[in-house]
């Protein structure tokens, strides 16, 4: 175990690589009034790190500063780092030793052996506290430029009862001028986000103009009127004489009255109309309904309706009932009033959308969107088609 003398100051220390490091501080008062913190300095720039050292005091008069194999193992290698020891009483602290801590592979002047053999990082040093109260602790000295710091010269040896001189301690190893730590790079500006702006989805087609309803079938004439019998013939004048005046002509029969005209139905009722051509039959005029979502179900009759207009105002599923028997070929409208609410959509699995992609619901309170669905197959597939949205 090394021996030092130490008045408040710089102490510069070795410990050894994978190996227990112990220190012992004795302190000439009691030490009961103070806490003790201690640490290594890793890094001061740009944020400071500071690896602990375990300060435990043993006695009222003695401190030991230690670090287990694991820590040294943990620190590595480093030389040329500022350590403090700092003591605290009364809300007061004070750094009262300081100095340059150095952890090498072998230590200065060890050439043989195994480092589980060797154990020399073991201090004993005694503290004079009154000049400690009366100076303070030396500041450690600011860190020197690139060049390594010269190994501590070897300690005289304790002058013997006789006054011999102790043998002079080897001269410490200069160390290695320590390289530049070379300046972080600047950390690389994060890529700019590679989502690219959505593609626009297709303008959805035009709905198809709904089929106009049959013109209604113009009601027919009644029967022309018998026609009436042909008046009896004059009888025929008698035969002159020979030579005599020829008789008159019979007069003309009494022509028989018109016949009634026929009377149309106000309600014509056909099983079946035959027509030539091309019949013409008024123009046609579609029903609307206005049903409402209740318990977030939603089924239009397609038998009272063409156009349905529904105020959508909660999670729907939508249902059609109805459609005219297959091959006929049949459109509906569906109009959807927003309430300022995002709601949820479900359309019967026999729809089919463009791109296999149902549209997206307008949410701005009153806008409107409006739809046409035909089939052509009694309903088994429906065809979806957006006429126009946000309305």
């Amino acid at each position: 175990m090394a021996t030092f003398s130490q008045t408040p100051s710089e102490l510069n220390i070795e410990a050894v690589l994978g190996t227990n490091f112990l220190c012992s501080l004795n302190f000439d008062t009691s030490i009961s009034a103070y806490t003790f913190d201690a640490g290594i300095v890793l890094n001061e720039y740009p944020s400071q790190v500071v690896f602990p050292i375990t300060a435990t005091k043993v006695t009222s008069n003695i401190l030991n500063l230690s670090l287990n194999q694991s820590q040294t193992n943990d620190i590595g290698v480093i030389s040329n780092k500022k350590w403090y020891l700092n003591w605290t009483q009364g809300g007061n602290k004070q750094t009262i030793l300081s100095g340059r801590f150095q952890i090498s592979d072998i230590p200065i002047g060890q050439n043989s052996g195994t480092l589980a053999d060797i154990n020399i990082s073991t201090y004993d040093i005694n503290i004079n506290v009154s000049a400690i109260s009366a100076s303070g602790a030396t500041g450690a000295t600011g860190l020197t430029g690139a060049t390594g710091l010269t190994g501590a010269s070897g300690t005289t040896g304790i002058a013997g009862a006789t006054g011999a001189t102790g043998l002079t301690g080897a001269t410490g190893v200069t160390g290695s001028t320590g390289p530049t730590g070379p300046t972080g790079a600047t950390g690389l500006t994060g890529a700019t986000g590679a989502g690219s702006t959505g593609i626009a989805g297709a303008t959805g087609f035009t709905g198809a103009t709904g089929p106009f309803g049959l013109t209604g079938a113009t009601g027919t004439g009644g029967p022309s009127g018998a026609t009436g019998a042909t008046g009896d013939a004059g009888a025929t004048g008698a035969s002159g004489s020979p030579g005599g005046a020829t008789g008159a002509t019979g007069a003309s029969g009494v022509n028989g009255a018109t016949g009634a005209t026929g009377v149309v139905s106000s309600t014509p009722s056909f099983t079946t109309i035959s027509v030539s051509g091309e019949a013409a039959f008024g123009i046609p005029v579609q029903t609307k309904s206005s049903p409402s979502i209740a318990t977030n179900a939603l089924s239009l009759d397609l038998a009272i309706a063409t156009l349905f207009s529904v105020s959508l105002d909660q999670d729907v599923t939508v249902t059609f009932s109805s459609p005219p028997d297959s091959p006929k070929v049949f459109s509906f409208m569906l109009q959807f009033i927003a309430d300022g609410t995002g709601y949820i959509t479900t359309w019967p699995a026999s729809v089919k959308w463009p791109s296999a992609t149902p549209p997206t619901i307008t949410t701005t309170n009153g806008k409107i969107d409006t739809f046409t669905f035909i089939t052509h197959d009694g309903g088994t597939n429906w065809f979806g088609i957006v006429n126009g949205q946000n309305y």
